[in-house]
């Protein structure tokens, strides 16, 4: 399933990482998790405990030349409970970022099986076969080349896992800025956002399906509910 999705503006804790493309899942994947993990699990400026949001999403910049690195970012959506003040946290290398509203285009897939993995060569190669379909209709000028995100909703992932990649429109204009009150206008820190909208909250043009997200069609798209 294929659709276009607006993402209202929201603060995520997140971690970076860089790391070569791997056929299997890497350590560094693992690794972003647990340092945003313990952050929820406590260890911030108040102790507090945070309740896990899904999905987790993982920005990724995919070098032109094959030996070079990926560049990740993980994030995980802070419930709306902490948003306004969220705890600072005690590893230098997470971050509180605030993120304006984006738009993606978002291609959703299911797990293969329970043996199978879902690598950085499987999330390129189902960008890569995203990216030939948005060409196809003459769409591919309207999203970002050089990043995607990647989307994982179940732990731990199996064959019913769901997973989305989503390539951001070009026409959005997200800043960030972190709790550091750092700015930046770099496109590689721009990051998706993902809450639960009040029903019929979506802009003029935009559908609200189950009161979740909103939605627009595109040529050749359907949408799926989360």
């Amino acid at each position: 399933n294929d659709k276009k999705r607006l993402y209202p503006s929201a603060k995520y804790v997140c971690t970076a990482g860089r790391s070569k493309v791997h056929k299997r899942r890497g350590v560094k994947d693992g690794k972003m998790f647990n340092k945003l993990f313990a952050y929820i699990d406590g260890h911030n400026n108040e102790s507090q405990k945070i309740e896990m949001t899904v999905p987790v999403i993982t920005k990724m910049s995919v070098p032109v030349h094959d030996n070079a690195p990926v560049t990740k970012t993980m994030c995980f959506y802070i419930p709306e409970k902490f948003q306004e003040n969220p705890p600072t946290p005690n590893n230098q290398e997470v971050s509180i970022l605030m993120i304006n509203e984006t738009v993606f285009f978002v291609k959703t897939f299911m797990g293969l099986s329970f043996t199978d993995t879902i690598s950085d060569s499987v999330w390129i190669n189902v960008k890569e076969t995203f990216r030939q379909e948005m060409e196809d209709m003459d769409m591919a000028d309207k999203v970002y080349q050089n990043h995607f995100y990647t989307a994982v909703y179940d732990f731990p992932m199996n064959s019913g896992s769901k997973y989305e990649v989503m390539l951001e429109e070009k026409s959005t204009d997200a800043n960030v800025t972190t709790n550091a009150d750092v700015n930046t206008e770099d496109e590689s820190e721009k990051l998706p956002r993902s809450f639960m909208l009040p029903t019929g909250d979506c802009p003029d043009g935009w559908e609200d399906f189950g009161g979740v997200n909103c939605y627009k069609f595109f040529l050749g798209a359907s949408v799926s509910v989360i």
